[in-house]
């Protein structure tokens, strides 16, 4: 990538590889004495990930920098679009192969690519120095995970989701000496979830029931990306906000999506559930679903009708009201 600047005096202090052992680099005396016994049969020294992960089965590379003492981007990775309010999981592995003062030590940047070419930087995640204990230093020539989540807020940067054309996640060196500081990283993923919304039903519900409370809860964060809102400093900052929402049948929406000629806002149409608790409250002017035929209509509503007001209390015996009024109580 653009990390290729070099020096005349130091022309191999700012280079990168792809290779898939450790043998094929230039420093690597701690990667070198990862033991054979924890490769699979195979020989010393460190393999990348997948070899790991396939447990010898199959092979591919690592991305190899023996970095130089000014920070810089090695590696990029493209996202196309978010939805807002998803939270983003960073996945990596690095592994230190030299043995001095400096070690690996990096920076992962989430940017927004706005339409005009311009970055705006929405995340920065520092690793640290993946390993700082110079008397022992166990981790040092082996594979390290490093992993982190955020939720990104483009209200912060005075952005919204219209003004973006993609997302970058780009990788720097933030070491600051080039004594050392010989690293690979490999297998990086982003993972994305999608918004989560949660519904519960605070009290049971049955036919004596009128209505009932539905709890819908969303983490704080994430509300405040999906509004395109930052969160206030002081009580005068604060307002009160109205969020609307909708019950779908996931399954519904999943078959639409899949079935290649459905949109998002037909599946979205198709899915969106109609409740009828309560038949016998409805207006007379209400319709009922298509899916009820005629004749089982005109009974629910006839039975409803005809049971007294002491007998809808039945429900507590557990014994359906209908049974009550044709004289067949259940219990």
């Amino acid at each position: 990538n653009s990390y290729m600047f070099g020096y005349s005096d130091r022309f191999d202090y700012d280079m990168y590889m792809i290779a898939n052992h450790s043998v094929a680099t230039p420093y690597r005396i701690l990667a070198e004495k990862f033991p054979a016994s924890e490769n699979f049969g195979k020989q010393a020294g460190l393999y990348d990930r997948l070899f790991y992960e396939t447990k010898g089965e199959q092979q591919g590379y690592f991305y190899y920098i023996n970095a130089a003492s000014d920070p810089g981007v090695s590696a990029n990775l493209d996202i196309d679009d978010l939805c807002t309010g998803s939270t983003l999981f960073v996945s990596a592995w690095v592994a230190e192969f030299s043995d001095a003062p400096e070690v690996a030590n990096l920076i992962l940047n989430f940017k927004a690519v706005l339409k005009n070419g311009e970055e705006r930087t929405i995340n920065s995640f520092v690793t640290g120095y993946i390993d700082d204990n110079a008397a022992v230093r166990p981790n040092l020539g082996r594979w390290i995970h490093i992993y982190y989540s955020f939720i990104p807020n483009l209200a912060e940067l005075g952005i919204t989701s219209d003004d973006i054309a993609s997302y970058r996640l780009s990788l720097e060196n933030n070491c600051i000496s080039s004594n050392g500081a010989d690293y690979a990283i490999d297998d990086i993923r982003v993972w994305v979830s999608k918004p989560q919304v949660s519904a519960s039903q605070t009290s049971p519900l049955c036919d004596c029931n009128t209505t009932v409370d539905i709890k819908i809860e969303s983490p704080f964060t994430m509300l405040l990306s999906t509004l395109g809102l930052s969160e206030a400093q002081t009580a005068e900052q604060g307002k009160t906000i109205n969020c609307y929402y909708t019950v779908l049948d996931k399954d519904e929406y999943i078959k639409v999506m899949k079935s290649g000629t459905g949109k998002s806002v037909e599946a979205f149409n198709k899915a969106v559930l109609h409740y009828e608790y309560n038949p016998r409250l409805r207006p007379k002017h209400y319709r009922p679903n298509e899916s009820l035929s005629r004749n089982n209509r005109r009974r629910a509503y006839d039975c409803h009708q005809r049971i007294p007001d002491r007998q809808r209390s039945c429900c507590r015996k557990r014994i359906h009201p209908c049974a009550l009024h044709r004289g067949r109580q259940r219990r």
